[in-house]
């Protein structure tokens, strides 16, 4: 089963807006104000990392229909640190992310054990997860229960 996803986007200076299925919304990326951006809509990191967050709870959420389990809810927050010397004043290296640190709180009436089983398999199941991964990132993620 190969699933392929498509991205197409225009823009000029510092604004992007780049369109999925031909059926979805677009999506509005802008650089930072000190890039020039007017704050019309989030930048490529909060995209990121938002993506990861929610690639964490759709995974969750097949994981958990697999197993019989029910999740009524989820929330995560998710922090970067990035060294911007390369990206911003061209110097030697390479551009990457420093670390990334993702929360995640489901709503649910699972044990801590399912909890712990829940984001391991998670971690290991979600494609943007394991890019960071991939990227030689340090990613640590913490799971805990919302409860009710």
């Amino acid at each position: 089963m190969n699933y392929v996803a498509q991205v197409s986007g225009r823009g000029t200076g510092v604004y992007h807006v780049a369109h999925g299925a031909a059926d979805s919304p677009p999506v509005f990326i802008e650089g930072d104000r000190v890039f020039g951006g007017k704050g019309r809509a989030a930048g490529p990191f909060e995209h990121l990392l938002s993506a990861l967050g929610a690639c964490c709870q759709i995974t969750a959420q097949i994981v958990a229909q697999s197993r019989g389990w029910t999740v009524r809810g989820f929330r995560s927050t998710t922090v970067a640190q990035f060294d911007n010397a390369v990206l911003v004043r061209g110097l030697p290296g390479t551009s990457r992310f420093r670390s990334v640190d993702i929360e995640i709180a489901v709503e649910s009436d699972l044990t801590p054990q399912q909890i712990h089983d829940l984001g391991i398999e998670v971690e290991r199941r979600c494609p943007v997860y394991q890019l960071f991964l991939a990227a030689g990132t340090p990613v640590t993620s913490s799971w805990s229960s919302t409860g009710q």
